[in-house]
């Protein structure tokens, strides 16, 4: 049952999210019927968990029922041959059984919760203990820009052990200066920037800023030094003041309006001030 939820949910967030492309090709019928296929496993799988949970409580009631039937029976046998049984003790022993009847007919209802936590802990534990792939080396010190110089050193990249997509690539950026890399798709002109941002770590070679390897600092320090405009526009659902600091977490009211600016954003800019 939590399967399908989490598969009929992911199917659903896929949509949502790529909403264009599945407008693109006109496939809203066909996404709407994968939803459709694990929401209708989940009602299946939900009704087989109620079913066994029903038949559970069923039996504990039963079986609690005639227990405490066979008490009941006893004791008023006990009262009515004068074994020392009062009316007191008869109600003693139906608020006994009733006191641990209540608790027992909940326990298939507290069986079912704890088993679906089970299977949402086993899940969550499996994604925290997958290993890391890029980490920091011990002692990794902070990134320390001074001119801002990338040199990629005899670099070898792969996504797949098969297939090499940088070939002994080398080449410098000299610090100020602008360098265009230009080629057809899948060449790997992606790539550079995923392992200059150290998303993964290179077969062979060195990259290096200013001279520092990247594997030897802090991925929190060389990603904070490392400013990119992705290929996607990505807004997130705020205001557009949120999205402008997004880049620099803690940024003031002045350097906002100064980035508004610069990107030609900003109220006082003439296509903004036209309307266009």
């Amino acid at each position: 049952m939590n399967d399908s939820d989490t598969d009929a949910n992911t199917k659903a967030v896929d949509s949502l999210l790529n909403y264009e492309t599945v407008k693109y090709f006109n496939n809203e019928a066909h996404e709407t019927r994968r939803f459709d296929r694990s929401m209708g496993r989940y009602a299946d799988a939900s009704i087989q968990a109620q079913i066994s949970l029903s038949v559970l409580n069923t039996g504990q009631a039963a079986i609690m029922a005639v227990g405490t039937g066979i008490v009941m029976v006893l004791t008023t046998m006990g009262i009515v041959a004068g074994r020392f049984i009062t009316v007191g003790d008869f109600v003693m022993a139906n608020a006994i059984l009733m006191q641990l009847y209540v608790p027992l007919n909940l326990l298939g209802t507290v069986y079912r919760e704890i088993t679906q936590a089970l299977v949402d802990m086993e899940a969550m534990f499996r994604l925290l203990y997958r290993p890391q792939e890029v980490t920091d080396r011990p002692g990794a010190k902070d990134l320390v820009v001074t001119g801002g110089e990338i040199r990629f050193d005899d670099v070898v990249f792969s996504y797949e052990p098969e297939r090499v997509v940088l070939k002994g690539i080398s080449f410098r950026v000299p610090a100020g200066k602008t360098v265009a890399v230009v080629g057809p798709s899948g060449a790997g002109k992606s790539t550079l920037s995923r392992i200059l941002y150290r998303f993964y770590d290179i077969s062979s070679g060195r990259v290096t800023i200013d001279g520092q390897d990247i594997r030897d600092v802090t991925q929190t320090s060389l990603r904070a030094s490392i400013g990119i405009v992705p290929q996607d526009t990505v807004l997130f659902n705020d205001t557009i003041r949120y999205n402008i600091a997004y880049g620099r977490i803690g940024a003031n009211e002045a350097e906002i309006r100064e980035a508004a600016r610069m990107a030609q954003i900003d109220p006082l800019h003439p296509r903004i001030a036209a309307g266009l």
